[in-house]
């Protein structure tokens, strides 16, 4: 069964992020840095080590030997030998992670994101007619768990997002949404989660050797 994971980030967003950056490659150190301000610099580190963490814990390695990949639009795999597919999302103080045997979208999203121009210009003729029979706050719930799920289901496919949002019913989605705090998440697959996992990473776990004996 895939298992959804959940990471809160909240006194992590503005720590420096030099003590983890051992672990991507120099072209993610770059893109990571190139973001301006620190929490979105950890969103990002913090992602990723949240699934390093869980695979290394799946296939008993060691975190630092965890290699990431990503395809050319950007989706981030590990070799094949592990049968295992993954996906990673942020926003605001969570990261979540999707993983399993079989291909797998997540998605977390704020609920009070929601938009209704969006709703009205690209979402499906029968989701904006049940859109549009709600209150504000029915609207924003709904409207995000709309979200989630086409976010999701995009990263699991690999269809183009927009194209997902457009034309694709959530009814027609094999997915979930989940609820923590004001926060909700999709996720997409054929063996859908029945809870969430919400873990905890000792930051000191990943700093290295040579900095550890420092502090």
């Amino acid at each position: 069964m895939t298992e959804l994971y959940i990471l809160n980030l909240k006194d992590r967003l503005n720590n420096p992020v030099n003590d983890y950056l051992h672990l991507f490659t120099p072209e993610r150190k770059d893109k990571i840095l190139r973001y301006k301000h620190k929490s979105d610099q950890n969103r990002t580190v913090w992602a990723e080590i949240l699934a390093r963490h869980v695979i290394a814990i799946k296939t008993h390695q060691n975190i630092e030997s965890i290699r990431i990949m990503r395809t050319s639009n950007g989706k981030p795999y590990i070799s094949p030998e592990y049968n295992l597919e993954f996906s990673i999302s942020h926003s605001g103080i969570y990261a979540a992670l999707s993983i399993g045997n079989h291909a797998n979208g997540v998605d977390v999203e704020r609920l009070s994101r929601a938009d209704h121009e969006i709703a009205e210009h690209f979402f499906t003729h029968e989701e904006k007619l049940i859109l549009d029979s709600l209150n504000e706050e029915e609207f924003a719930k709904k409207f995000m768990c709309m979200w989630t799920l086409k976010e999701s289901y995009a990263k699991c496919t690999g269809i183009d997002l927009m194209n997902v949002i457009k034309n694709v019913n959530c009814e027609n989605i094999p997915g979930k949404n989940f609820f923590i705090d004001d926060y909700v998440i999709g996720v997409c697959c054929e063996d859908l989660p029945d809870e969430i996992n919400e873990i905890k990473i000792p930051p000191a776990l990943l700093i290295p050797a040579e900095e550890n004996s420092r502090r």
